[in-house]
């Protein structure tokens, strides 16, 4: 088997489709001359994207005092995506004919996060409340 890619994450998305492959029990050839079939694996789409929208106080060091302030984010929202795109050509392994390809399998996957910072003020209290009694003693 053979995988292209234009990134060095290759390696990675080599060994994953190649366990893939036996989960699905296909037996890959250690020798690959005494292959029945011969995979020439493209990856055009290996992805991940990572975008982020922060409104608030980023984490900061006060000068000559040295203390630092927190992060204080009142609305953070992250996002990550991912896609893939893969298109497999089968040859024969004797003859190096070409035996067919595979339609493009394509995979998306997202991935947010959300901060949003609400400040609730509540009282909760154990003490009864003072009764006046206005009315006339007399």
């Amino acid at each position: 088997m053979e995988f292209s890619r234009l990134t060095p994450d290759k390696d990675f998305a080599r060994s994953f489709f190649i366990a893939w492959l036996q989960s699905q029990r296909v037996r890959i050839a250690a020798n690959p001359t005494l292959a029945q079939l011969h995979l020439q694996v493209f990856a055009s789409v290996l992805a991940v994207d990572q975008g982020q929208s922060f409104v608030g106080t980023p984490a900061f060091t006060v000068p000559l005092i040295g203390i630092t302030i927190p992060e204080i984010a009142l609305f953070r929202d992250v996002k990550h995506s991912g896609h893939a795109e893969i298109k497999i050509f089968a040859t024969d392994g004797e003859t190096g004919d070409f035996v067919g390809a595979s339609a493009p399998a394509i995979g998306k996957s997202n991935h947010d996060d959300f901060t949003l910072l609400i400040i609730v003020h509540f009282t909760h209290t154990d003490l009864e409340k003072e009764r006046w009694d206005l009315g006339n003693n007399g």
